[in-house]
């Protein structure tokens, strides 16, 4: 219900004549009504209401899922940030990697050789990944045409190997 490691910071942070106040509380049996205290005083609610002002069970319903519903607000705000932080290293990382195959592209063209050349579905599926990489270089760089020339190379060169050639076709390796 409540995060732990915020409940235990803030009752760290009481001093310490109100914790021995409350350990004696509960030794007298008053547990109950200082649970509900402590959450109020947690929570920032500073007294209970007087009596006249007491709230409804309906109040009490309609709190808590305002109560609910900002809880849920906040987990998809925080989730919506963590998936964007995680899209913005991966974003990070593939560039670094398209910056290293720039440096070298002939050697990815024939990395993807040799693991065509292996016939093992793996390293179809690793040719394609490198492949991928290559056409997203040739998009930075402008060369798009170029690698498609490439690519029209390479499907006629290996046109009998079908499951290669949907590997291609699934990745949209034109």
């Amino acid at each position: 219900m409540y995060k732990r490691q915020e409940l235990r910071r803030w009752v760290t942070d009481l001093p310490v004549a109100d914790k021995d106040e409350m350990l004696l509380r509960v030794l007298r049996g008053d547990a109950g009504l200082l649970r509900s205290e402590l959450l109020r005083t947690f929570h920032g609610v500073s007294e209970e209401p007087p009596a006249g002002e007491r709230r409804t069970a309906g109040d009490l319903l309609v709190a808590a899922e305002e109560g609910r519903a900002a809880r849920q607000q906040q987990k998809r705000e925080r989730e919506a940030a963590e998936r964007q932080r995680r899209e913005k290293a991966a974003a990070a990382a593939r560039e670094q990697r398209l910056d290293e195959l720039a440096r070298n592209p002939v050697r990815t063209w024939n990395q993807v050789d040799e693991l065509i050349a292996a016939k093992r579905p793996k390293d179809y599926d690793a040719a394609v990944t490198l492949l991928l990489d290559l056409q997203a270089l040739a998009v930075r760089e402008g060369e798009i045409f170029e690698f498609a020339e490439q690519m029209m190379r390479l499907r006629e060169r290996h046109a009998r190997k079908p499951s290669l050639i949907d590997r291609f076709d699934r990745a949209r390796l034109d």
